[in-house]
């Protein structure tokens, strides 16, 4: 239902099959969604904040053009991969790392509680690039789920917020 009104486009513009909308407007669809279900207002939270506008905003136009309209049109959700078993949320901390192999980065290391990443179809992943620049040397990566050495393990059991995965 949120993709039949169009929720997912509504920071976006038309050209990406957004409704080029405000971020109050943003802003007010969570709250109404998480007024009537906390997970549902995370999950597309999540989605469009998380999953979405960095590809938007920082992929530039390429990646943007390929993934975009996907993720609006509800092809597949956005998910964002930054907390690691050993580190938590504290990027800083990151020990994934992403080192260059011709043309291409091979990315190493495991994240955890990524929310949306049972249904994610892409995932912006953060990982160490350049250690000696300390937290300026980690960079973020669009990581399609179908990549080969991609895979999830099982998600936790959530005290709450059950309907949102992991």
């Amino acid at each position: 239902k949120i993709v039949e009104i169009g929720l997912p486009g509504i920071l976006f513009p038309e050209e990406l099959g957004g409704s080029d909308s405000s971020t109050l407007a943003y802003v007010l669809a969570v709250e109404e969604l998480s007024k009537v279900c906390g997970s549902t207002g995370l999950t597309f939270a999540a989605h469009v904040s998380l999953g979405t506008y960095p590809i938007f905003r920082w992929g530039g136009p390429d990646l943007a053009g390929e993934y975009v309209p996907r993720l609006i049109s509800g092809e597949y959700m956005g998910a964002y991969a930054l907390t690691e078993p050993g580190a938590g949320s504290d990027s800083g901390s990151t020990q994934t790392t992403a080192v260059l192999d011709g043309d291409e980065y091979v990315l190493n290391g495991r994240k955890c509680f990524i929310t949306n990443a049972n249904h994610a179809g892409v995932f912006i992943c953060t990982a160490v690039t350049d250690k000696s620049l300390g937290v300026k040397g980690i960079s973020a990566f669009v990581v399609p789920r179908d990549v080969a050495g991609f895979s999830l393990e099982k998600g936790e059991a959530k005290l709450g917020m059950r309907g949102s995965d992991w």
